[in-house]
């Protein structure tokens, strides 16, 4: 074999290699998997909701946070288990390049709920922050920038979110 085929075989197994790694890196992943080591003692939950298109001057919001010793904790913690992420493998590539702080707050499309979830451990330490507008986030420590993530089922990440808007409701 000469140089150039020996070249053209090789550039072709590692393509072959960066496709089936892009395939399983996106795969579905629930919560316990995508951030496996979180320690969850208490959560503070932030959601919004925007009414209307494109308007965010009528957005109402809600802020809970519930420990681990109360009632709708386990809910809390179900509803959020129950989602399957994907991780679009750009996100590999993203966290090598420099983090962008200037990003620009944009109203909704259609009456939807943002929502901001920030995990401590037992010592108030926060282990994991999760961000759903337009798509879910995730940000541990140490982690260089925010990876990005969607979500399998757009009907039941819906219901949660609207579970958690029922949820971050003050408690009565």
């Amino acid at each position: 074999m000469d140089r150039k085929k020996v070249l053209y075989i090789a550039l072709m197994v590692v393509l072959v290699a960066l496709l089936l790694f892009g395939q399983w890196y996106k795969r579905p992943l629930g919560l316990d998997e995508l951030v496996p080591d979180v320690d969850a003692r208490s959560v503070s939950l932030t959601v919004t909701f925007y009414p209307e298109e494109g308007e965010t001057d009528g957005a109402q919001q809600r802020t809970r946070t519930l420990t681990a010793e109360e009632d709708d904790w386990q809910t809390l913690w179900q509803q959020l288990s129950s989602l399957e992420f994907r991780r679009p493998p750009t996100n590999l590539v993203q966290q090598f390049l420099p983090a962008s702080e200037s990003k620009k707050e944009k109203a909704p499309k259609t009456q939807s709920y943002a929502c901001l979830l920030t995990v401590s451990d037992g010592t108030g330490t926060e282990v994991l922050t999760l961000v759903c507008r337009d798509s879910w986030s995730y940000d541990t420590p140490g982690q260089r920038s925010p990876i990005t993530c969607y979500v399998t089922d757009q009907t039941q990440c819906g219901a949660v979110l609207e579970s958690l808007w029922d949820l971050a409701a003050p408690a009565a």
